[in-house]
């Protein structure tokens, strides 16, 4: 026979146990669950499970000493977090929540009276943030990707209850999606096992700090999204590495300047010039980076991401020459015709077209530099486009622009180029100046240079 000590002592559980089954219910039925989960984490608060999640997390120093300050911040602005530059925690936070209509303050309900209740509301309040930090989006499957990166940090009875709810909600009414699930279940408990501790940050004293930078200190490496339907196996950072270039590199990164070079005339910076040469861009180009010749990336200059170990993207980041911002540095121009065996009349050749078209100003305004950290010949490899590897280096070259406390960086593209356009605006680079074809002689196209904040205090 059971006491009434030991029903008082069950009353909690019971709670959770109810809520729970209402968020079945409402599930079964196509409602939003949001209420039932609210009631199951008020419930949750008062079990033993939750004691021993704010056992686990005062075992970590800097997570007890939270505890111990209940740290909380203020409701969250998010229209002065979208002041922040775009690649920010603070701007990637706020815009989603506009975007999707969700209330920051959605968790300032619960009553903070215990160490048990404060670790609830403080998860609650930061909640979203944890979606931007560790790229999980907000669908059902992703969600519980986020609650798996939750159990793998620790013991939370929240996370514990609704990835149970799911997997039998998913097994009766979706099993064919039963694979995605785990698979993201998973990828989420990893992802939680490699990382630091998430919850003693506190996120509200560096809003302005990138979300790269979070990442990268945090040890969180989020998957890179892929467009619906595509069958490819999914691309995880996991199997991503970026390394500086070195002179063992010179072969690949001559490709990736080729490549970087076509759109969208289809046709290399370097073609007209090595008319009569007997020399390929191609070749021009590995020679150059031989020679150390370039102004626009030296091999140094370069991050080169792998796959699998293999190399399949680069770009380069540098500080630009003030003296001369022309492509190539002429002075190396006799290095580069020793490695290529040209003839004297033959280098003499090349120095005359070049000097005739690069020759002064104003020709010479759309290449001025708009910023103290220039981004030049970002390029994907043709058989590894289409999986956000593009957006990897970009971010990874930014990082080293703002490392280096630089206070913009800059990027051009030649006009008609959509697609990389396209890209360097969804990181936030934004339209600084264009030169269209009517500036120049001939038939090019013009270019539009953009520009990015890097450090906010120092711009």
């Amino acid at each position: 026979m059971t006491t009434p000590s030991v029903l008082a002592q069950d009353a909690p559980h019971m709670q959770a146990l109810k809520a729970l089954f209402a968020a079945h219910e409402q599930w079964f039925s196509g409602q939003d669950d949001f209420d039932a989960i609210v009631a199951m984490s008020e419930a949750l608060i008062r079990t033993q499970a939750q004691e021993l999640l704010v056992a686990a997390l005062k075992t970590e120093a800097a997570s007890a000493a939270m505890i111990e300050d209940r740290y909380m911040a203020p409701t969250y602005n998010l229209e002065a977090l979208l002041k922040y530059p775009e690649d920010s925690l603070g701007y990637v936070y706020a815009s989603h929540m506009k975007q999707v209509g969700f209330d920051p303050d959605l968790y300032s309900d619960i009553e903070i009276d215990s160490d048990a209740s404060y670790v609830e509301a403080r998860l609650g309040q930061t909640h979203d943030i944890w979606h931007a930090i560790t790229g999980f989006g907000t669908s059902t499957i992703e969600e519980i990707g986020l609650q798996a990166f939750h159990l793998a940090q620790f013991p939370y009875p929240l996370a514990t209850m609704l990835i149970a709810n799911v997997l039998v909600s998913t097994t009766l009414l979706k099993p064919e999606e039963i694979p995605q699930l785990i698979d993201t279940i998973k990828r989420g408990w990893q992802l939680g096992q490699q990382a630091n501790p998430l919850f003693s940050q506190k996120w509200e004293q560096a809003w302005g700090k990138s979300l790269a930078q979070w990442r990268a200190e945090l040890n969180i490496q989020p998957p890179i999204a892929k467009p619906a339907g595509d069958k490819k196996t999914m691309l995880t950072q996991t199997n991503l590495n970026t390394r500086k270039g070195t002179i063992a590199d010179i072969p690949f990164l001559a490709r990736i300047e080729y490549e970087a070079s076509l759109p969208p005339t289809n046709q290399c910076l370097w073609d007209g010039f090595l008319q009569g040469t007997g020399t390929d861009s191609l070749q021009f180009i590995e020679a150059m980076l031989a020679a150390d010749a370039s102004n626009w990336g030296d091999v140094s200059d370069f991050l080169i991401v792998e796959e699998d170990g293999k190399p399949v993207a680069a770009g380069a980041g540098f500080t630009p020459n003030w003296e001369d911002y022309r492509p190539l540095r002429l002075s190396r121009l006799d290095a580069i015709a020793q490695i290529l065996g040209w003839s004297t009349a033959t280098t003499a050749g090349f120095r005359d077209r070049y000097e005739t078209t690069f020759r002064g100003e104003p020709q010479l305004d759309f290449l001025k530099p708009q910023a103290p950290w220039i981004i030049e010949t970002v390029a994907v490899l043709p058989e590894a486009r289409g999986r956000g590897l593009s957006k990897v280096l970009l971010r990874a070259l930014l990082e080293e622009g703002r490392s280096q406390q630089h206070s913009h960086a800059g990027i051009m593209v030649l006009n008609g180029n959509d697609v990389a356009q396209h890209t360097y605006e969804s990181i936030g680079f934004k339209p600084y100046q264009s030169f269209y074809a009517d500036y120049f002689e001939g038939e090019f196209v013009g270019v539009t240079k953009f520009r990015l904040t890097l450090n906010p205090d120092k711009a």
